[in-house]
């Protein structure tokens, strides 16, 4: 509930701003899909013990994991990869806790910040960071950077920097 919280006084914030990130489309489409999330994880909250009981077995996880990689530059939804698998949105993300102790979310945050990683080890002239944001499914710049941090040590900027010789 904090995330979304956190998540939806920045949407708040930002959407009024004529700057605003949100003003580009891949970056409302993110944040859209986010907030389709949050709103299937609450509705899914006190999910009834048949819903718990639901299995998805591990090839199915790997088969979501595996769309994911290559649907990730989209704005996904864990309702989208549910719905390309056949799964319902309670039982992939029981199976996700499950098998993988994390969320299905977690799991394409962190598929999006190798991309990221990727593009901005291999940029070409035009490449900046918030454009790698946005192609890979982040809307919210100082969410992105603090995650990139926090997963490769160093500020998405610097890996660009260095990357070019700078």
């Amino acid at each position: 509930m904090r995330a979304f919280a956190a998540h939806l006084r920045w949407f708040l914030g930002e959407h009024d701003r004529p700057d605003s990130a949100l003003r580009r489309p891949r970056a409302l489409a993110a944040t859209e899909a986010l907030f389709a999330d949050y709103f299937d994880a609450l509705d899914g909250f006190d999910a009834s013990p048949k819903a718990r009981e639901a299995s998805v077995d591990a090839a199915r996880v790997r088969e979501a994991v595996a769309f994911m990689r290559v649907h990730s530059d989209e704005p996904l939804t864990v309702a989208a990869i549910g719905a390309a698998l056949g799964v319902g949105v309670r039982a992939l993300q029981l199976a996700f806790q499950t098998q993988r102790g994390c969320a299905p979310r977690t799991v394409l945050t962190e598929i999006r910040l190798g991309r990221a990683r990727e593009r901005l080890s291999e940029p070409d002239a035009a490449t900046s960071v918030s454009d790698v944001a946005l192609m890979c499914g982040f809307a919210h710049f100082g969410r992105f950077a603090a995650a990139y941090r926090a997963r490769f040590g160093e500020a998405p900027s610097d890996t660009l920097r260095r990357t070019r010789g700078g």
